[in-house]
């Protein structure tokens, strides 16, 4: 259509200039010589501030709509479309749903795993996709003598937010069951049009994670009915998993054993009253053996509340004398948190 306009605007071009020759030239002078005058009658009267020509009017209509033909010839108008269904989401949380269809694939980041059981680092091939359906028949080869009669099943997926950017992540729960149950949490992002698994764990019967909607991962351990463990981290923004801090609370030891230059040294508590003692080691790195470990403690109740006081942390208190003795710097409750805080707020932790 404005093609066509643009040929009508020629023709009337054609027509003006031989009015205007007429008009202004005031004689049956030729073709050429009509043209020249009536380009020079345009410009005079632009000079004395007149309104401009009717030829210069259609002029500028026919370079408007010549530039407008020429802007709807670029591929740019796809690229567009594109980006305008990227931006809805839609796209995104279509190929999750692929994905969970068994109809598009992911790929695994060795760096994501943090499993101890279901380790798929141990059966997927780094860079190579998998879809759903090879997925959970890798979960059953990270032990295949115990889970050689046994198949991984979905039991949830739902979106989240890792880093909370509007961005959203996918996190799909496996189960397999032999003797107990062992599940696998799968966090699962788009990136140019690629799915990858940016972070995998697992827990079972002595263990529990929870994944929040803004990527804030939290996990509790068992070691017996004395030792309990617990760490927290987060999911950023970009996929990557930012440790927070993990502490291991023993309560009533009778022996401890405590990091010492990447070593473990063992420290006699048999000739203290122990009963109404806790002991809590906290670390700043995931990897626990490979980084300083912070120690403090705390005085117990019968019903196991806390009722230390700040004399307990005195260097002749009894409790305090057999960590200083083995080298082993007690930190206060207070120091410990400063200790998180500052970590936490330095890693972008959310809330910090």
């Amino acid at each position: 259509m404005k093609k066509k306009i643009q040929k009508k605007s020629v023709a009337a071009i054609i027509c003006v200039l031989f009015a205007s020759a007429v008009l202004f030239a005031g004689c049956s002078s030729s073709g050429k010589g009509e043209s020249t005058g009536a380009k020079e009658e345009n410009i005079t009267i632009e000079d004395e501030g007149k309104a401009p020509s009717a030829t210069e009017e259609v002029a500028d209509v026919t370079t408007e709509e010549t530039t407008t033909v020429e802007e709807e010839d670029k591929p740019a108008v796809a690229d567009e479309a594109a980006d305008e269904k990227e931006s809805s989401g839609g796209s995104v949380e279509d190929l999750y749903q692929d994905f969970l269809d068994g109809k598009a694939g992911t790929k695994f980041k060795g760096s994501s795993e943090h499993a101890s059981y279901l380790t798929l680092s141990s059966v997927l091939e780094e860079g190579k996709a998998y879809d759903i359906n090879e997925i959970k028949k890798k979960i059953k080869e990270t032990n295949p003598d115990m889970f050689a009669d046994c198949e991984a099943e979905i039991v949830e997926n739902t979106l989240i937010d890792c880093g909370s950017d509007g961005n959203k992540e996918l996190l799909v729960k496996y189960q397999i069951e032999a003797g107990e149950i062992y599940t696998l949490f799968n966090v699962i992002k788009e990136k140019d049009g690629e799915l990858n698994i940016i972070f995998s764990d697992d827990m079972w019967s002595r263990s529990e994670i929870n994944i929040a909607d803004n990527g804030v991962v939290t996990g509790t351990g068992s070691g017996g009915a004395s030792i309990h463990e617990y760490e927290e981290g987060y999911i950023d923004a970009n996929g990557d998993y930012r440790f927070g801090y993990g502490e291991e609370t023993n309560i009533a030891p009778f022996e401890l054993y405590l990091s010492k230059n990447n070593e473990y040294i063992s420290i006699d508590l048999s000739d203290l009253d122990v009963e109404s003692f806790q002991v809590n080691t906290c670390w700043l790195e995931e990897n626990r053996d490979g980084c300083e470990n912070y120690h403090t403690y705390y005085m117990l109740d019968k019903d196991y509340n806390d009722i230390t006081k700040e004399s307990d942390f005195d260097d002749d208190n009894p409790y305090k004398k057999k960590f200083t003795d083995n080298g082993i710097k007690v930190y206060t409750h207070e120091e410990i948190q400063q200790l998180i805080d500052s970590h936490e707020k330095e890693i972008g932790f959310p809330g910090k």
